[in-house]
């Protein structure tokens, strides 16, 4: 199948990283140690779901095969483009951890081409290696979970090597605009269909009830409280769109917590006190609830 194909350890491996992610994940689970949440720092307070979906299926596939596989085509001017493009990836994350790669990546394209060409495989790989870690931070392997995750971007980033090698830049990005699209089907998935359950948790001096919302529901969003703000009131309404009413609990620095661990997740709440108080007075209990839950991180 593959004798008219160049460089198929890239597949193979690539096909391998997904295949040892996969399995670790199931050993983790089993040994009942929880998933990083995506926070949405990562995504941005202020973007919606759809312009994530936009992002994710329009110019992420365009934008990064162009920065990172742009330069392993046959057109010079595409290699020149393509590593000006890399290094505003990188400058734009402002990583350290990115940066580094980066140095890194640079080091191996001066060495394979002072060797004619003798390390090109090293240099497929570091490829990889950045694609990977641009999507993440040092802080995110601190965790089991969060270290071996960075398998997913680095077996498609083999695979998309693959593809350019193969079959040109236009099919790597339309590959990759059908796995960032099956991923967001899945997420659109979760958000429109979420659990019908009613939940309710409560401390020593609050409680919290609250229910998850379909991402398309058509009611409009709402914050409120009652005259004395012993009760608050959220409507149809993401944690991230709720953080900057809920900051006044806070106490602390805006944006230290209420990360939500769902995205763009959707929910009816209420939180009041059992004793009449305002609820900003119990910020902690507030704070601590919503991690109980595993609604913020």
């Amino acid at each position: 199948m593959f004798k008219n194909t160049l460089k198929n350890w890239l597949l193979k491996l690539g096909v391998a990283s997904f295949t040892l992610l996969i399995f670790l994940y199931a050993i983790f689970s089993a040994l009942g140690i929880e998933y990083p949440p995506i926070s949405r720092d990562m995504i941005g307070d202020k973007l919606s779901f759809e312009w994530f979906v936009v992002m994710a299926v329009i110019l992420a596939p365009l934008l990064e095969e162009v920065a990172f596989r742009g330069f392993f085509t046959a057109k010079r001017w595409l290699r020149i483009i393509s590593f000006i493009v890399l290094l505003v990836f990188i400058g734009l994350s402002f990583s350290y951890f990115a940066l580094a790669l980066l140095v890194l990546y640079i080091a191996t394209i001066f060495v394979n081409d002072r060797s004619g060409k003798k390390h090109i495989n090293t240099l497929l790989i570091m490829n990889a290696v950045l694609f990977a870690g641009i999507h993440y931070t040092a802080e995110d392997f601190m965790t089991s979970l969060g270290t071996i995750a960075i398998l997913a971007q680095f077996g498609m980033g083999l695979i998309l090597l693959w593809i350019t090698i193969n079959f040109g830049l236009i099919k790597a990005m339309l590959f990759h605009a059908f796995y960032n699209g099956l991923l967001m089907l899945l997420l659109f998935m979760a958000l429109q269909y979420p659990s019908s359950k009613n939940h309710r948790i409560e401390s020593e001096n609050l409680v919290v009830e609250y229910k998850e919302r379909a991402i398309l529901d058509s009611n409009t969003s709402s914050f409120s409280s009652s005259a004395n703000k012993d009760t608050l009131y959220i409507h149809n309404m993401s944690i991230g769109k709720a953080k900057p009413m809920l900051e006044q609990t806070n106490n602390v620095e805006e944006g230290s917590i209420w990360v939500e661990n769902i995205p763009f997740m959707k929910y009816d709440f209420k939180i009041y006190t059992n004793n009449q108080e305002e609820v900003y007075q119990y910020s902690k209990e507030l704070e601590q609830l919503l991690k109980q839950e595993e609604l913020i991180n």
